[in-house]
């Protein structure tokens, strides 16, 4: 018999180890799960919302003469997310006048000053009140003009400065709290202070003054001459 013909070898493929897959430890495995939970959500795309104009123009290009005006008050239709809708318009200029002021449940003393200066005070011309002695208190306070027995404002208290004093037969201040330099702040001359007879000064300094629309009357103690223990006068019931 002949001999068989020969054929390649086929190569074998090289055998592949397989190996147990390792379990992750515990803090990969927190990390991957931090990194899920801090992925961004997705934002929504906000919807347009187009001004049409008042009531009275229905949505008029130029619009009238009453929605034009910065002080109207009326309400505007808008078109949003396909309806009309109406909404207030919100006005840019404020009503003249001042504002209405409350006395807060938290005042409860009140300072009593003189006319002539309680003005200055309410207007922002003066801001600080010059006594004779200092005071500890802070924070806000009743505004109280004298001989009236009505709350006319409130303001802050907020530091107490000494000036000077009255020393052989001459002022002398403590430096850059002269009368003169700040003139601006207490609008007092040398005249007003001889006449009140005082021997030191101090400086009580105001901020944030508001007068009230109406004066409201309180009870006033007797004997009382610069703090006042705020209790308001109400109506009696009949």
């Amino acid at each position: 018999m002949g001999a068989k013909p020969r054929t390649k070898a086929r190569a074998k493929p090289h055998a592949t180890i397989r190996t147990k897959a390792r379990p992750r430890c515990k803090a990969s495995l927190c990390a991957i799960s931090l990194r899920s939970d801090s992925a961004k959500p997705v934002k929504k795309a906000k919807t347009k919302s187009y001004l049409l104009g008042c009531a009275r123009c229905r949505g008029g290009p130029l619009g009238c003469d009453r929605c034009r005006r910065p002080d109207f008050s009326g309400k505007r239709l808008r078109m949003h997310r396909g309806r009309i809708v109406a909404q207030k318009a919100c006005t840019s200029r404020r009503k003249a006048g001042p504002s209405p002021v409350r006395i807060s449940q938290r005042i409860r003393q009140g300072l009593l000053i003189r006319k002539p200066w309680i003005n200055m005070i309410l207007k922002g011309q003066k801001r600080w009140e010059l006594r004779n002695a200092p005071t500890y208190k802070r924070g806000p306070i009743a505004l109280i003009q004298s001989g009236t027995g009505t709350i006319v404002g409130t303001a802050m208290l907020k530091d107490c400065l000494y000036l000077g004093e009255h020393r052989a037969g001459r002022w002398i201040y403590k430096k850059g709290r002269g009368l003169l330099p700040n003139f601006s702040k207490h609008r007092a001359t040398m005249r007003d202070v001889k006449g009140i007879g005082y021997s030191r000064l101090y400086a009580w300094v105001l901020s944030d003054a508001k007068k009230l629309a109406t004066p409201k009357p309180y009870t006033h103690p007797p004997g009382a001459i610069q703090w006042v223990a705020i209790t308001m006068n109400r109506p009696r019931q009949q």
